[in-house]
């Protein structure tokens, strides 16, 4: 008889870090929040850095924004933009000194935030990694800032809601 084969591990599910966001060292570094714009919301997660961690990032961002009665076309939209960068944080960020994506939530003054922050060196762009439209659909859904650094990218979506 064959020995018995260990049974299939399966995507570790993404253990979210829901804290006061003036914890800033949980959600994302910097100031807590410089503008005010966390005035009705102001939410963050830490995901596995892995491809099934954009189906629960979705779930957690849309169950945040819907208690705030968020338009559902905006919604989607800002869902659709959230999950391109959290996508590209799992796919890019290379040799990350924490195998993790935070995503981060802020809603105030008619504007909602989202930031995907991930903890690597993103590669240069090659012709053949170029197949995707990522940016164009991001600026589509919002006003989208990319900042790299040696700890990370960070992308972040704003659009208003009204």
């Amino acid at each position: 008889a064959s020995p018995a084969r260990p049974a299939p591990i399966g995507p570790v599910p993404p253990t979210p870090v829901v804290e006061p966001v003036r914890d800033e060292s949980v959600v994302l570094e910097g100031p807590a929040d410089p503008d005010g714009l966390g005035d009705l919301l102001d939410v963050g997660w830490t995901y596995p850095s892995a491809p099934t961690s954009a189906a629960a990032m979705r779930r957690d961002v849309r169950g945040a924004l819907s208690e705030l009665d968020v338009d559902p076309d905006v919604l989607e939209d800002l869902l659709l933009a959230a999950s391109e960068a959290m996508n590209n944080a799992v796919e890019h960020a290379q040799r990350p000194s924490r195998p993790e994506v935070r995503v981060r939530v802020q809603v105030g003054g008619g504007l909602v935030r989202i930031s995907v922050r991930d903890f690597g060196t993103w590669r240069d762009r090659r012709p053949a990694m170029d197949r995707g439209r990522g940016a164009l659909l991001m600026n589509a859904y919002g006003d989208v800032r990319l900042v790299s650094t040696a700890e990370g990218t960070t992308v972040t979506i704003e659009r208003r809601l009204a």
